[in-house]
């Protein structure tokens, strides 16, 4: 697959997207904050849309230590599933850091870092990380434990998205190897738009935001 748009400069400018063959039947599955089925549970924060550019009709957002957000999904069989969550965060208090702590089922995964994103309505993804899921129902929970609450949720992936190579006229620029998003919108359509690449995220998950012409 190849996206081409074309930014008006001094002289035309050809970016082009294209996914990694190898990768290309990779899919993910998304798992929205606000899922109303009841496979979402939840203490003490707010689903809420005032902020745009969330998938779904809106977001949770996180309250102090002991808030947390909790999906119980299934279908899957056992093995390692990478799993990631897309989250907005505006502050930058504690030095821009909202780390949440991920259980798997009731057990410790690991603390996930949910830095700094530039604004509320500046939406990126986490770091990938594997996780072991049993066969039937597994539930996956984000835990506030860090003093100074946390992010915005969005939604929670599960899988990994094809590896993007952008190039520029032609010539490999960088690979996004978890493949790219918007910051300021969800799904990604850049026929007739310019490509504007933002100070946040950094490498090397290079999402980016579309301006129109």
């Amino acid at each position: 697959m190849k996206l081409q748009d074309t930014i008006t400069s001094e002289e035309d400018i050809h970016t082009t997207f294209e996914v990694v063959p190898e990768e290309a039947d990779l899919v993910t599955t998304i798992y929205e904050a606000e899922d109303s089925s009841g496979s979402v549970t939840f203490d003490r924060g707010s689903f809420l849309s005032s902020s745009p550019g969330f998938s779904g009709t809106g977001y949770y957002d996180m309250s102090g230590d002991g808030d947390y957000i909790q999906w119980s999904i299934s279908s899957y069989l056992a093995g390692s599933y990478p799993v990631s969550f897309r989250y907005a965060h505006g502050s930058t208090g504690n030095n821009g850091q909202r780390p949440l702590d991920l259980y798997v089922n009731d057990v410790f995964v690991k603390t996930m870092d949910f830095t700094f994103t530039d604004w509320w309505q500046y939406y990126k993804y986490t770091e990938l990380v594997d996780v072991d899921l049993v066969e039937g129902t597994n539930t996956i929970k984000l835990l506030v434990n860090n003093g100074y609450g946390g992010p915005n949720i969005d939604h929670m992936r599960i899988g990994k998205p094809p590896a993007v190579v952008i190039k520029t006229n032609g010539w490999p620029r960088t690979v996004a190897k978890n493949g790219v998003g918007l910051l300021d919108d969800w799904g990604v359509d850049l026929n007739g738009m310019a490509v504007t690449m933002p100070s946040y995220p950094d490498p090397p998950q290079v999402s980016f935001s579309v301006a129109s012409n």
